[in-house]
């Protein structure tokens, strides 16, 4: 017996939630690098 539509799309739904949440954590964190990069608080070339 195969799995039930509904259980297919609540697995989907949990998948693309995750997805979504790692998405825009990826852009914020790209958004506040580039903030950084303009306003001078972040050199793009840091000498430890």
């Amino acid at each position: 017996m195969g799995v039930g539509w509904s259980m297919i799309i609540q697995l989907a739904r949990m998948i693309w939630k995750g997805v979504r949440g790692w998405v825009v954590s990826c852009l914020i964190l790209a958004d506040e690098i580039a903030v950084s990069l303009r306003t001078g608080d972040l050199s793009p070339y840091h000498v430890a």
